[in-house]
């Protein structure tokens, strides 16, 4: 009904532009939120409960004013104060954008989808609910890059469906090792569609491994979630620790528990959990609290669960905290990270440190505003291997920091087909040409004593 009022009484069905092969074909006649039904003509985009806010708010009311936006899709579990926390982050940097004139004079926006499983919304797990947001994007909304999912069974479960329809995808978290493999080595006639902003967890199993060693833990047993990120980072530590090492496998609550069961009542000094859930760690936490095998064990996290959610939900564990310390990329630093928090703050009055990644995702928003500049000014199209292409031009030349004035010099360079190397809040951003794929150090971190947050102990380079 808001998009036939949109269109001014025009039908959808009686239009000579109402026949279509595809999304794109609807929105170019009628505008944003009109989609290609089974019958091959135009119909207003169908509602899903999973997304349900955008960027700006009237982003699918006013369609035709936004037929030629620049619009993307961010994907997260909403049921997460953290991962809300990026969708804000992922805010920030349309925000700065639209008030620097969009993207070569075309309007941004933002549709929010939530992968989270809520028996509320359907009946979906987290695989199903994130390659059903991912088709409502693509097919429904014509979005042609996505910033998310936050995990990397998520993010390959997107990127599995993108890369059949020329989208990008832009993980601000998703670090396994085994995504690596999922594209060929790139190139500029041929740019994969699935990019990072956080390292890949090679660095940070070796780290793992290494931190073990130091302190002389000989018997190990690995916790490990049955995924992409799971076992991606379990093999790492394996193939790089010299101690004795069993392995439990989960892929559900049951399975959690009683893998937690075989590695308390085992012979081991310490017991490295890995999921990509935060929930899962604090799961384990409280499990571990109450079972007397822990008594004298200690435990290794990882970088899922570095964020306040860990606290909250396991505050009822914070007798073990004392003996937890785990792993993640270090904190970034420097003018563009202080901007950056300055602003968050600003907009939305707390203090981004508070939660994880929260400064990827503003660079994976920010990288998807810079990569259609690219397309835009040098392109035919604005499809995912053509903001791809600009996403290779963003690690030589000039230094350009993410943040007001950030279009403005990327435009200049770019009309020159001439390369920048952007500062992110995250840190610098340089991507491989090859793996596309960028580094980061990881440090090694504990709990506050007071379990107000985190203390780094220390910090490896690459």
């Amino acid at each position: 009904m808001a998009l036939a009022l949109a269109l001014g009484g025009c039908s959808l069905t009686t239009s000579s532009a109402d026949r279509c092969e595809a999304a794109a074909d609807c929105r170019a006649a009628f505008g944003l939120g009109s989609a290609c039904g089974e019958d091959g003509f135009c119909r207003p985009a169908a509602a899903t409960p999973r997304c349900t806010r955008t960027f700006p708010t009237h982003l699918l009311r006013d369609g035709l004013e936004h037929r030629d936006a620049f619009v993307i899709g961010a994907i997260a579990d909403e049921s997460l104060e953290t991962h809300r926390a990026r969708q804000q982050a992922v805010q920030l940097a349309f925000g700065e954008a639209r008030d620097q004139g969009g993207v070569e004079g075309r309007a941004v926006g933002i549709v929010f989808c939530t992968n989270q499983v809520d028996p509320s919304l359907d009946e979906l797990d987290q695989r199903a609910a994130t390659e059903a947001v991912t088709r409502y994007l693509l097919d429904e909304l014509a979005v042609r890059a996505i910033v998310g999912p936050p995990s990397s069974d998520a993010a390959r479960a997107a990127f599995e469906i993108a890369s059949t329809r020329d989208a990008l995808v832009v993980s601000p978290s998703a670090s396994s090792p085994a995504l690596t493999d999922l594209e060929p080595p790139a190139s500029d006639e041929a740019p994969g569609l699935l990019w990072r902003t956080v390292p890949p967890d090679s660095l940070q199993g070796r780290v793992i491994a290494s931190d073990l060693t130091m302190r002389d833990v000989e018997r190990v047993a690995l916790v490990v979630q049955d995924s992409s990120y799971g076992n991606g980072l379990a093999d790492v530590i394996t193939a790089n620790f010299g101690g004795a090492l069993s392995r439990f496998a989960f892929s559900n609550a049951s399975e959690r528990n009683a893998a937690a069961t075989s590695a308390g009542a085992g012979d081991f000094q310490e017991v490295v959990f890995i999921s990509s859930q935060t929930m899962d760690a604090s799961a384990f936490l409280l499990f571990a609290e109450s079972f007397a095998g822990f008594a004298d064990k200690r435990i290794f996290l990882t970088d899922a669960a570095k964020n306040l959610d860990l606290l909250t939900a396991g505050a009822a564990a914070s007798a073990l905290f004392p003996r937890v310390r785990g792993s993640a990329p270090a904190p970034p630093a420097g003018v563009t990270y202080e901007a950056f928090l300055a602003s968050y703050r600003a907009e939305f009055g707390v203090d981004a440190r508070s939660f994880s990644f929260t400064a990827n995702a503003y660079d994976a928003a920010w990288l998807t505003l810079l990569g259609a500049t690219w397309a835009t000014l040098r392109e035919t199209d604005l499809g995912g291997r053509s903001l791809a292409r600009g996403l290779r031009r963003l690690s030589s030349g000039p230094e350009v920091r993410f943040g007001v004035g950030a279009l403005g010099v990327a435009r200049e360079r770019f009309g020159r087909s001439e390369p920048i190397d952007v500062d992110g809040a995250s840190g610098g951003l340089d991507y491989d040409p090859s793996r596309e794929e960028t580094t980061a150090p990881i440090e090694v971190w504990t709990i506050r004593s007071d379990a107000t947050g985190f203390v780094a102990e220390y910090a490896v380079t690459p």
